[in-house]
């Protein structure tokens, strides 16, 4: 599998949190933390050369069987370089950072859908899919 667009280094963790999302009341909760380091834009970025600002990222998923198997996919597809990628962030300056890269997560544990966050009934199996279309299985 070819490495995605996602700058090298940085960390994928996760740990368990005793409080439950919505729509899952009867399952504690899985904390992803993305940690990724600013630096400078590869040759195959937007900039080469240019500075990009890092990123600390925390997502949330039930931890149940089908969060549980989602958090490991979404470490290989992190390894594989596939979450993040590097772009423009304002349109009037050069300021660059990570934006998804076709992997939106829940970043919110709640107000769903104007935020990114749960219930949304569909986030799972859209997640599969995203990750499917990278080839992550």
């Amino acid at each position: 599998m070819a490495r995605g667009l996602q700058p090298k280094g940085g960390s994928m963790t996760w740990t368990t949190s005793e409080l439950s999302l919505p729509g899952f009341d009867h399952t504690n909760t899985l904390l992803i933390e993305y940690l990724i380091p600013e630096g400078q834009q590869a040759s195959t970025d937007l900039a080469p050369g240019a500075m990009y600002q890092g990123a600390d990222i925390v997502t949330f998923l039930p931890n149940n069987q089908e969060g549980q198997e989602l958090a490991s996919l979404l470490k290989k597809a992190f390894e594989a370089g596939l979450i993040f990628k590097v772009a423009k962030l304002s349109a009037t300056e050069d300021h660059y950072g990570l934006v998804w890269n076709g992997m939106r997560q829940r970043t919110n544990r709640d107000e769903w859908p104007r935020k990114q966050g749960h219930p949304d009934d569909d986030y799972m199996k859209l997640l599969r899919l995203e990750l499917k279309s990278k080839g992550i299985e």
